[in-house]
């Protein structure tokens, strides 16, 4: 026997050779990755500025997020964490329908990766001033103004102040200290009012802050079907402020002449009518108040991301309380921004409800609205009608939820039927809580809201959303807007947009 024979026995003794008994084996098979069974949430806040866009991912620590499963009509809190910034993840969640809850706002779906990130103006560092600075006077040294016209009809002169730097605009109060008929103010002292957020930002020179100052005066388009006059409110001359500092020690500076502006015109054919017959489906007593237009300055422009704050108006215009005929009449407005911003059109049909709340002297009046907002190059496509009606058919636990009732504490199920008209792509639900305050009025307490899918036609309230002693009024939502969803609500800045309320009774809990 040869050395290599010997070595192939030792071998097989040793258990290493090869057996020409046993059959070759096949490659093991490639294990797929385990399913997914996360749930993973993004918050981002986008900061836009006519130099790009600036993502700084949400801070969770200081208000977490919550998951709560819905399980045999149970409600079943499930833990998760923060992962990394602008994310937050709960593993291992099961298939079905959960509430996703951050301070008083859910969301209800059963996706997988929800994107809750939003989009505002302005830098990113911007400093918001401290309360210590309110309230901020504005100094004027002004020349150059349209003649300043007294108060007629409800219209008067005003002052926008707007910056393209930060999300600041407020409005000038000059119109007790400009007589009528004067073009100049030297070294008045007036109040300022901060409109796009609660509190304004410190101005920084070196940053080239900057701000518009623009006067608004009064003009009539032409009359409306009862012959009244059509006014509105329109930009006509503008200031731009050279870079400034300002953090609220001293009075706003507002120094300089103002320049008069080309006018621009915009024909406008608004359907008000096709509003007001869906009076009915916001509830069955309510009446339409007064319908509101106004062209807006859309900051950095509309085009990638649709319509980020709010920069002020080109114009606007207010109808008389239940007027409801159509609008059909051109305006001019002055338009001080740069090419790159665009314009977009809001029309709004408010719509007012009456509510007898015990214990008040006087009703609440609650206002749902229809609006549409739209790219002002698109409003020549024909009249503007509403994109999306009112949801019907609201009910609680399956009854009527349209007329007051005693309501107990604890879960109960909304269900609705979708509008009669227009693409919904979510709808939301606002639970307003009323009181009856120390003089005896009912004022609003704080409110609770859900966004739900866009195909949804119930939803369970949780077991403890609903508070003791008080009123509530329930606000339904159906809202249409391109690539906005439960899932995903970073879209809702896309055009053209709209949404419709409808309004429970008053349901009063013991």
């Amino acid at each position: 026997m040869s050395k290599a024979s010997n070595a192939l026995l030792l071998l097989a003794s040793l258990g290493l050779g090869c057996d020409p008994r046993e059959e070759p084996q096949p490659p093991p098979v490639e294990q797929p990755p385990a399913e997914d069974k996360s749930l993973r949430v993004r918050s981002v806040r986008y900061f836009h500025t006519a130099s790009g866009v600036e993502e700084r991912p949400e801070d969770f620590s200081a208000n977490p997020m919550e998951l709560f499963l819905l399980q045999d009509g149970n409600f079943i809190a499930h833990p998760g964490a923060q992962t990394s910034p602008g994310e937050y993840v709960f593993a291992d969640v099961p298939d079905g329908t959960y509430y996703l809850k951050r301070g008083n706002s859910y969301v209800v779906t059963s996706a997988r990766r929800v994107d809750r990130s939003y989009r505002v103006l302005g830098r990113a560092d911007a400093q918001e001033l401290p309360a210590s600075t309110f309230p901020i006077k504005a100094r004027l040294d002004i020349d150059g103004l349209e003649p300043w016209a007294e108060e007629e009809g409800g219209m008067w002169g005003s002052m926008q102040f707007v910056s393209g730097e930060l999300d600041v605009m407020g409005t000038i109060d000059a119109y007790d200290v400009i007589p009528p008929g004067s073009t100049s103010v030297r070294g008045e002292l007036v109040s300022y009012s901060s409109i796009s957020a609660a509190r304004p930002y410190r101005f920084e020179q070196t940053r080239g802050d900057r701000a518009w100052v623009n006067q608004i005066v009064p003009r009539v388009a032409g009359a409306l079907e009862d012959g009244s006059p059509l006014r509105y409110g329109s930009l006509a001359r503008s200031l731009y402020l050279a870079p400034f500092s300002f953090d609220g020690s001293q009075p706003l500076p507002v120094s300089g002449t103002f320049q008069e502006l080309p006018l621009k015109q915009l024909s406008l054919n608004w359907a008000l009518s096709s509003f007001a017959l869906n009076a009915a489906d916001v509830h069955p007593a309510a009446t339409l108040n007064n319908a509101l237009f106004s062209l807006c300055p859309a900051a950095h422009g509309v085009e990638d991301v649709g319509w980020v704050g709010f920069s002020g108006e080109l114009f606007s215009f207010s109808l008389p309380i239940g007027y409801a005929k159509d609008v059909r009449d051109t305006f001019t407005y002055g338009n001080p921004f740069p090419s790159t911003w665009d314009a977009v059109a809001r029309f709004e049909a408010p719509f007012g409800v009456e509510y007898s709340v015990p214990g008040a002297d006087t009703p609440l009046t609650v206002f749902a609205i229809m609006d549409v907002y739209e790219r002002a190059s698109s409003l020549a496509a024909g009249p503007l009608q509403p994109l999306i009606l009112p949801p019907r058919g609201l009910k609680l636990d399956g009854e009527d939820a349209y007329q007051a009732r005693p309501l107990a504490l604890g879960s109960h199920v909304i269900s609705w039927q979708p509008p009669a008209s227009g693409q919904v792509s979510a709808y939301s639900l606002r639970l307003r809580r009323y009181a009856v305050d120390e003089n005896s009025r009912a004022r609003i307490m704080d409110a609770v809201s859900f966004i739900l899918g866009g195909q949804s036609t119930s939803v369970r309230l949780p077991p403890d959303v609903l508070k003791p002693a008080s009123h509530y009024v329930f606000q339904l939502t159906a809202i249409s807007t391109p690539g906005y969803s439960a899932e995903d609500t970073s879209s809702a800045y896309r055009l053209p947009t709209g949404q419709a309320h409808t309004l429970s009774g008053l349901l009063s809990t013991p």
